[in-house]
């Protein structure tokens, strides 16, 4: 469960953009330069859904290489890289953010539905986007309403 950041989002009178990796509002457009994550070599925004009543979100995820096998191009895929979790249906942000959507949003967990953007980057560690990677990742676990 994340934390509501009423304190935040009270003094803003619009509804974030999106929400970072630890749920975090963002009201700002979003770009791979605003994650959480400095050491990101992968970030993407992506739209889920509370499982418990639908209301959608979207929110950033990323990855970093640090551990992991350095690999130019994602499409030839490595565990553990959004690319690959992206392309088997496999991406998963966890509890959706806590905005008090339903009496048991915060705890319930959320339903991937599309990556809206995707970013990696490139062997200048400069951000490129990649369209390729922007697709549906509707798993066959999320019941549709």
């Amino acid at each position: 469960m994340h934390e509501s950041y009423d304190d935040i989002r009270s003094l803003i009178p619009v509804e974030p953009a999106w929400f970072d990796e630890y749920a975090v509002p963002r009201y700002c457009a979003f770009t791979p330069r605003s994650i959480a994550n400095i050491y990101a070599d992968e970030a993407c925004l992506l739209e889920i859904t509370c499982q418990g009543c639908g209301v959608s979100f979207n929110v950033a995820m990323s990855r970093d290489r640090i551990g992991r096998e350095y690999i130019d191009d994602p499409r030839r895929g490595s565990r553990g890289m959004l690319s690959s979790e992206i392309m088997e249906k496999e991406i998963h942000y966890g509890d959706p953010p806590n905005i008090g959507c339903c009496g048991a949003g915060p705890t319930m967990n959320s339903e991937p539905r599309r990556v809206l953007e995707y970013w990696r980057k490139d062997s200048r560690r400069e951000w490129v986007r990649d369209k390729y990677f922007e697709v549906g990742v509707v798993p066959e676990w999320v019941e549709e309403f």
